[in-house]
């Protein structure tokens, strides 16, 4: 296998594709589009098609990242996500590409930085603290208020294993680490990680 590539398929995604352990990676192209005189932005279908086409001729398995709806999340959040997913799949099989249906968990778990550290503990253990003490509250506004503190505390959590995703991106591929510098590289940095854990474990996967 020559050519395995990672596809982070959020909004904020990317896309990398590994040639030889030399990345090359983007973003999820997005187009702005009115509904209902609102401006909502979602991928432009044109643009990815135009960024895989680039590898069409070739042998190419891709990891694409597949995430079940999280407790909490939006609808439309959910939504936009499995749309984004499936435009990635079947462009993927359209240009022959083979496609892996990886879990965060799954890839995740070959990288401890992501899961393990200090500080993501640290925050676990103040959400389960809040967790075990909401349980006694009766008032409305005190369960509401520890609601909203919990959901802030995984807000963080989130945000830090992103960031963590961009270091490490950085230093396993430091010939780009310009491209993981920004809070809003992390769709790039993951896709690079799931790129490399499909290298390093595709034979366990097919």
């Amino acid at each position: 296998m020559k050519i395995v590539g990672g596809i982070d398929p959020g909004l904020n995604g990317g896309i990398a594709i590994l040639i030889a352990n030399h990345p090359v990676v983007y973003d999820i192209p997005t187009i702005e589009i009115e509904i209902n005189r609102k401006k909502k932005r979602t991928i432009d279908v044109k643009k990815m098609c135009e960024v895989l086409a680039q590898f069409k001729d070739q042998k190419v398995a891709i990891g694409l990242e597949s995430v079940s709806a999280r407790p909490g999340e939006s609808v439309v959040a959910s939504f936009n996500f499995g749309k984004g997913f499936g435009y990635c799949e079947a462009l993927s099989v359209a240009f022959n590409f083979e496609v892996l249906k990886i879990s965060p968990a799954k890839w995740k778990k070959a990288y401890p930085e992501l899961v393990a550290s200090d500080k993501i503990e640290e925050i676990r253990d103040e959400i389960k603290a809040l967790r075990a003490q909401s349980k006694s509250l009766t008032r409305a506004a005190d369960k509401m208020d520890a609601k909203k503190q919990i959901s802030s505390l995984a807000r963080k959590l989130k945000y830090h294993a992103k960031d963590a995703a961009r270091e490490l991106a950085k230093q396993m591929f430091p010939e780009i680490a310009d491209s993981f510098k920004l809070k809003k590289h992390d769709g790039r940095a993951e896709a690079c990680l799931i790129a490399h854990f499909l290298k390093d474990h595709y034979d366990e996967l097919v």
